[in-house]
């Protein structure tokens, strides 16, 4: 026996040669990694496990140059197939043909830009019948042919993508163990769903969904089709209003985690009873949407608003003066409504507020004073349990504050104890992103006062600085001097940005003696949008050289200037000012 364990002893000791074994073998250890290949995978449930394993596997291949040849050959084979890539109809298909399929089904997902896929007539008739059940009075066969218009001119109507939301909402009736869901447009008109009914479906096993609002105005326009809206029905319009999707909110009572995407409006009051976490992406609010979408929310720990508004920040001119951006959500109601919700202010863990301008007054232009100190954040200390905290620095001060008031008032708004009397004493991990140069003073005496005095801030591990587009160039400016770059030229500019290196390292410093992780790097924190244009026009403003060196907004305004036919700089071909 003391042999028998002696021998095991040493083979548990000695590395197992995975190599040496036959090519045969060390492919079929590989072949476990990755899923049965599916053209495409029937549910979205196999689709995303596929991807863990497609994972595992790169992972494998990066280990050494054998396994690596074993599982490129693999992964040559194998390709990712959205459930999508037959259609709206044809993923239907399979889940209405298979009941133990349906079942299995844990996610569904569906987006603007999913293909329809074609209609069988057989399909037809079990749509019909499951909208029959559903006590639907209008069925799929009397908008089948608004289903069909993949590739027409007429796909950019409304009644499409309503159409397909009717369908997604038959789909999803057929779907009982649903953990998440990912919904855009709503099948629901402005006038059809009732505070006090009953939900057609039931979703007991979801956690999670998404609800992307869909911004028809981007897609056509309204007064060219047949329902003649006018510009107050933009904000009754079913696919920008959260209250649409409250059908599948009622069916899913164990509702966690719930989001909304490009929402413009909330007509009326969500009931949200064990919603742990809400967040609103890319919205454009006014202060009584936010209140009634925050009506009853007893279980919230996680609350994020990311605004939809940043024209006048990427210095852009307003798209839609519709939308009257005086009126729109300020970071103040933010604070008041959480204040006005029952018993949230105790409970709340994370907050994240992403609000880049406040309207108008936010232009390089505007003397707007309309809102003056009372568009900000105030004292956060009320919020005793918060533990996570991400803002802009255009929820605590913005540069046309400066512009409208005097010096006392300034202080109230920009003084060097502006975070120390602001942030709770309870936050474990800190992030303030698009920085000025001006708010430098708050930041060095935070961190003074954080090294002379940790106990007040004595749970806080984390503290992450992202700087503003203009700060950026600011940055890349002073780092050139600091290399040599510009030995011989020097201007105002320069005087600016000379010490801004080294109080910048002064924070990182202060911050690492209080026991602090802090980073701050040379880029700005991203627009929270899936629109590449406004993404890229934020990297260029971030953009630096050499050409820039005398140019406020470098070459980036000097090429604005040129295309509108205003003389510039001069350059030499060297890149420096003639």
């Amino acid at each position: 026996m003391t042999s028998l364990n002696r021998v095991q002893s040493n083979m548990a000791e000695a590395p197992f040669p995975l190599l040496e074994l036959p090519t045969e073998i060390v492919l079929k250890i590989c072949e476990v990694l990755l899923p049965k290949a599916i053209k495409p995978y029937k549910t979205f449930r196999e689709h995303k496990e596929a991807q863990e394993h497609f994972s595992d596997m790169a992972n494998l291949a990066r280990s050494c140059k054998g396994l690596r040849n074993a599982a490129t050959e693999l992964l040559r084979k194998h390709r990712m197939h959205n459930p999508m890539e037959e259609g709206i109809l044809g993923y239907a298909h399979r889940i209405i043909q298979n009941w133990h399929l349906a079942r299995r089904e844990t996610i569904f997902k569906m987006s603007p830009f999913d293909n329809t896929g074609s209609l069988d007539e057989d399909d037809l008739l079990t749509l019909d019948e499951i909208a029959d059940d559903l006590e639907f009075e209008v069925k799929p066969s009397d908008y089948k042919d608004d289903l069909v218009q993949e590739g027409r001119p007429e796909m950019g109507t409304p009644l499409f993508h309503h159409a397909r939301a009717r369908i997604a909402y038959l789909i999803v009736s057929r779907l009982p163990n649903l953990t998440s869901l990912t919904l855009y447009s709503t099948a629901a008109h402005r006038f059809d769903v009732e505070e006090n009914f009953v939900s057609r479906i039931s979703l007991p096993a979801l956690k999670h969904a998404k609800f992307v609002g869909f911004r028809s105005r981007h897609f056509w326009d309204w007064n060219e089709v047949q329902f003649n809206h006018t510009h107050e029905d933009f904000e009754l319009s079913p696919t920008v209003d959260c209250f649409s999707f409250v059908e599948y909110i009622r069916a899913a009572p164990n509702l966690e985690e719930l989001e909304f995407e490009h929402m413009d409006t909330c007509t009326r009051y969500l009931c949200l009873t064990g919603v742990r976490s809400l967040r609103f992406n890319n919205c454009r609010f006014r202060t009584r949407h936010l209140f009634r979408s925050l009506g009853q929310v007893p279980e919230l720990k996680s609350f994020t608003y990311r605004t939809g508004f940043y024209n006048n920040y990427l210095q852009q001119d307003d798209y839609d003066d519709y939308y009257e951006p005086e009126h729109t959500v300020t970071p103040s109601d933010v604070w008041q409504t959480l204040k006005l919700c029952d018993g949230v202010a105790c409970r709340l863990h994370t907050l994240e507020i992403d609000i880049r301008e406040t309207g108008p007054m936010s232009r390089r232009d505007s003397t707007y004073v309309r809102h003056r100190e009372q568009v900000f954040l105030k004292d956060l200390s009320r919020f005793y349990r918060l533990r996570t905290l991400s803002l802009t620095q255009q929820t605590l001060w913005e540069k046309w504050f400066d512009r409208s008031h005097n010096r006392k008032k300034i202080q109230t708004v920009r003084g060097k104890s502006r975070l120390i009397e602001t942030l709770p004493r309870g936050i474990k991990s800190f992030s303030l992103s698009d920085i000025t140069i001006e708010f430098f003073p708050c930041l060095l005496c935070f961190a003074a006062y954080l090294r002379s005095r940790k106990r007040s801030f004595r749970r806080l591990k984390e503290v992450h600085l992202r700087p503003s587009p203009d700060l950026v160039r600011q940055l890349k400016h002073a780092k050139a001097h600091q290399d040599g770059e510009f030995p011989d030229y020097f201007d105002a500019s320069c005087g600016e940005v000379e010490h801004i290196l080294d109080k910048r390292a002064k924070i990182l410093e202060d911050f690492k003696e209080a026991g602090v992780k802090a980073d701050f790097p040379f880029d700005s924190y991203p627009l929270f949008t899936d629109n590449k244009e406004d993404l890229q026009r934020q990297q260029d403003m971030q953009h630096w050289c050499h050409r820039c060196h005398t140019n406020d907004m470098g070459c980036l305004e000097r090429k604005k200037n040129e295309l509108s036919g205003e003389s510039g700089l001069g350059w030499d071909s060297d890149g420096s000012p003639s």
